[in-house]
């Protein structure tokens, strides 16, 4: 009798180590909503809505029509283990770990099934990641992506990566080296750190919530 054929399900991959540095030909963001520059592909560009919800800032940034990336900013408790997101059954393949992000501590997590896209057959559960990256105690960034297989949650791996808080003022002095070296990024890192900082207006920050 013949044997039935089983599928392997994708895994998710790790969240440690980095599975690639941001190649040099990404370009550089600078966020208008919050006091952060992050390098791409360009390929994403911003997903605008025509109503604005109210709540944190934030803004996103999708490529395709399921690869996106949300980074946002909320208050919390004063501990990054407290901050970020636990494991949950609903959850597969998970993977979390600890690395320190343009200075700053960060929990980055990977893994499947947040979300579920359609392959043309049936449903299957996105590939995900989820850093939480501490500014200050009680103060995080939050980058959450997905996409639609292993490559895609690779590259968002890396562009988490690439976070960077600006200054206030946009004084690049005071980065301290936390972002990658100006050849990497052009000329004008200096002009796109002080774009990001100036015209602000206040930011009403609402505290976190983890996900279920």
């Amino acid at each position: 009798g013949g044997s039935a054929h089983v599928h392997a399900v994708p895994r998710a991959v790790r969240a440690c180590p980095a599975p690639y540095e941001a190649p040099r030909e990404w370009r550089v963001v600078s966020l208008t909503e919050l006091p952060v520059v992050l390098r791409m592909p360009s390929a994403y560009g911003e997903k605008r809505y025509a109503i604005e919800a109210p709540g944190n800032p934030s803004q996103t940034f999708r490529e395709g029509d399921f690869k996106e990336i949300t980074i946002s900013e909320h208050l919390g408790p004063s501990t990054l283990d407290s901050a970020t997101i636990s494991h949950s059954s609903r959850l597969t393949h998970y993977h979390e770990c600890r690395e320190i992000v343009g200075g700053h501590p960060a929990a980055i997590h990977a893994f499947r099934g947040s979300g579920a896209y359609f392959d043309g057959r049936s449903e299957s559960p996105s590939f995900d990641v989820h850093m939480t990256l501490q500014v200050n105690p009680g103060r995080y960034i939050l980058l959450r992506g997905r996409a639609r297989d292993r490559t895609g949650q690779q590259e968002i791996l890396a562009i988490a990566r690439t976070v960077r808080m600006v200054p206030e003022g946009g004084d690049s002095r005071v980065l301290g080296g936390s972002m990658p070296p100006p050849t990497l990024l052009g000329d004008s890192l200096v002009s796109v750190l002080r774009r990001a900082s100036l015209g602000r207006a206040p930011r009403r920050v609402r505290r976190l919530r983890l996900p279920g």
